[in-house]
């Protein structure tokens, strides 16, 4: 942090005391022509938090589905790294942990994993070929008890150099992005891990997101999300230039900030993370049509990691939360100061604390320095008495 901001922090840091108000904004849709819309997702003016603290550390990728939660993690150093799938229940119980280091022969590495529509785990890695002395890559499927149904070899035309992405369709289809020695593919796969065809992408990353029987690709790093079309890629507007990930509900697509979930094409946001009492942005959301909403959520700053469960509720089931707001100059950027706040939060069940960062609210070009402008912004606000 600058020495400006701590400055700002430090000395013109506002605490504002205020009861909380749960209430949440309703969303103005503008969905776009491209996204066919069944259902809207059913959002509540209040939520009801149950919050569990999941033991699981050294996590590569976790997913989300309506049993719980799976993660892919891995235990030891480079010289002998083990992997794991580790699933849970909504209750935070584990369900089962398995030593996939242990379960698959020949086993190099694993570097993705999702949860198929079916309910089970699809992992994807690489196998070391003793013959051939390189890495073939491969994919697995697990049960909801935890026993390896069956792995694949992914024959592909490409050589795959690191894997991206990997998602199931509701026929079993296998869908993989990767990068090709600096082409960045996408790859379907019939279940027997057969090729049935294949992209070459302009992207630098590509998530996979499927909703209901369509197939669409967010780049994070330029803010892009396409659609595919008749194995064709077409781009789809809606998003924001501070996009963190983008999710499916039925036909309809969402996307998240560092303020709250947006319905696609919207500007105002249909859930507002500070409203809900979490500790930090949750990297994984499923809605379910009565209305309740899981979240699961890694901390970068504690290392813990976070399951929630919102019920909806018409009447504020916190009335004497006091919610905290920190505000100041580019405050996220203070690890220790994350690492505090999220600590708070977790320790004080009758305090919610919130950042307030001016940097996120100075937006449009000026000729004058944007220390002067939030400057500017504060002193007006203190002689309003905001």
């Amino acid at each position: 942090m600058s020495r400006f901001s701590r400055v700002f922090c430090i000395v013109l840091c506002l605490i504002l005391l205020s009861s909380s108000s749960c209430k949440k904004k309703e969303s103005s849709s503008t969905s776009t022509s491209s996204v066919q819309v069944d259902h809207q997702p059913l959002w509540a003016p209040f939520y009801e938090i149950d919050k569990h603290i999941l033991d699981v550390n050294g996590i590569l990728d976790e997913d989300l589905n309506s049993d719980g939660c799976c993660f892919l993690r891995y235990e030891g150093d480079e010289m002998s790294l083990s992997f794991f799938i580790s699933c849970f229940d909504f209750s935070g119980a584990c369900c089962y942990d398995i030593n996939l280091s242990e379960e698959i022969e020949d086993l190099y590495s694993v570097e993705l994993m999702c949860i198929s529509p079916l309910g089970d785990v699809c992992i994807a890695g690489f196998k070391l070929d003793v013959v051939a002395n390189q890495n073939t890559c491969f994919c697995a499927i697990i049960s909801h008890e935890g026993v390896i149904k069956k792995s694949v070899t992914l024959n592909s035309t490409y050589l795959i150099s690191a894997l991206l992405d990997i998602s199931v369709l509701e026929d079993g289809t296998i869908l993989l992005s990767a990068d090709s020695y600096g082409q960045t593919v996408l790859i379907s796969f019939d279940q027997d891990g057969s090729q049935k065809y294949s992209l070459d992408l302009e992207m630098l990353n590509a998530e996979i997101i499927c909703s209901n029987d369509r197939i669409y690709l967010f780049d994070f790093g330029s803010i892009n999300l396409y659609e595919i079309q008749n194995q064709s890629v077409v781009e789809v507007k809606g998003l924001s230039p501070e996009t963190i990930d983008v999710f499916s509900y039925g036909d309809n697509l969402l996307w998240t900030d560092q303020n709250g979930v947006y319905q696609l094409g919207s500007s105002e946001p249909a859930l507002i993370w500070d409203n809900l009492y979490i500790s930090n942005i949750p990297q994984r959301i499923l809605l379910k049509d009565s209305g309740i909403i899981y979240l699961l959520s890694n901390s970068f700053y504690t290392g813990s990691c976070y399951l929630y469960k919102l019920t909806p509720s018409e009447q504020n089931p916190y009335p004497d939360m006091k919610t905290i707001t920190i505000a100041g100059c580019d405050l996220r950027s203070d690890d220790s100061l994350m690492y505090a706040l999220e600590t708070m939060n977790d320790g004080n069940p009758s305090c919610h604390y919130v950042l307030r960062d001016y940097y996120d609210e100075i937006q449009g070009k000026s000729d004058q320095p944007i220390s002067k402008r939030i400057g500017e912004k504060i002193r007006l606000e203190v002689a309003s008495g905001k």
